[in-house]
Parts: C-alpha cells; structure tokens; sequence
C-alpha cells in the first residue's frame, strides 16, 4: 500500500489508507473513494453475521438453501426501480437517434445508448426482488415515459415500454 497523501505510485492502481477512507488511485489519473471506514466496519459485520448463520445451519443439518442474506446487504430499492436507472440517457440519445437519417449513425447512437448506463448496473448492495405486479414510471423533461413492471416471478421477467 502506498502511503496516505501519496500520488506516486509504479502500479497501475494504487491503494491509500488514511484514517476515514480507502482510496483507489490510478496511474493514468483520476481516483475514487472505495470505502469509508464506517462502510467497511459494517460489511464486516455483515459478512460475521452470515457466517454465524451459515455454521448454525450446518449445526443442526439444515439445508443452506434456508439461510437468508442480512438485510444490510441490499440497497434500498428493488431491482425494477435499479432496471430504471438504466433508462436515464434515453432523451440524450434515443431522441437524437430517432432525429438522425443515416442508418450507419443512429446504430452507432444506440450501441452508446446501449452501452452508457452499464456501469450503473453494477454495485456493491444486492436490490430487493420486486414484488408481482410492482410498476415504476419515468417522466423526463423532454416528454419521454418510461413505464415498468414486473410480469412473472419464475422465471423473472420485467416489460418496460419506452
């Protein structure tokens, strides 16, 4: 690890401590924030939590199947309102898409279209699954509507219509 307040670093990616976060520092520039101390405490208690529910299972012979995950462990939304946010560029792009007359250019704006909200879907807390029948809606300022549900709980399935 590199020491805190210290930019230098030979690696690719450099790891910093100070007393209240944990930075991620690259080579080529820019960092971020990992986790604050706090955040770190309370996955850590988290995960020694799970294990005392894992051992105590395995104790009395009950299947793992049964062992629920910490409450702690999921955002507090579900997954249709998570499946939402990917939904966020379309007035940037679908709009310019649907404006634009060469074919070989509105595929280019969709493929980004398609590919500028997956760095959203991936983060650190699990969302709940949504409910039978849950719904989301989004209104943009340019007129666009989005509309969510979920349809069927085995096998998962979501309808949305733009």
């Amino acid at each position: 690890m590199a020491a805190a307040g210290t930019a230098d670093c030979d690696a690719p990616i450099c790891f910093e401590r100070d007393d209240t976060d944990f930075i991620v520092r690259y080579s080529t520039g820019g960092m971020k924030s990992a986790l604050t101390s706090q955040e770190l405490k309370d996955e850590r208690g988290v995960a020694w939590e799970l294990v005392k529910q894992v051992g105590s299972s395995l104790l009395e012979g009950r299947d793992l199947v049964s062992v629920s995950l910490p409450v702690k462990l999921f955002e507090p939304r579900s997954f249709l309102q998570r499946l939402a946010d990917g939904w966020r560029y379309v007035p940037f792009f679908l709009t310019r898409a649907a404006q634009t007359t060469d074919p070989a250019e509105r595929f280019k704006i969709v493929v980004a279209f398609a590919l500028a909200s997956l760095h959203l879907q991936v983060t650190e807390k699990k969302p709940f699954n949504p409910i039978l029948g849950e719904t989301c809606q989004l209104h943009f300022d340019d007129g666009t509507e989005i509309f969510l549900e979920q349809t069927t709980h085995h096998p998962p399935a979501s309808n949305w219509e733009v």
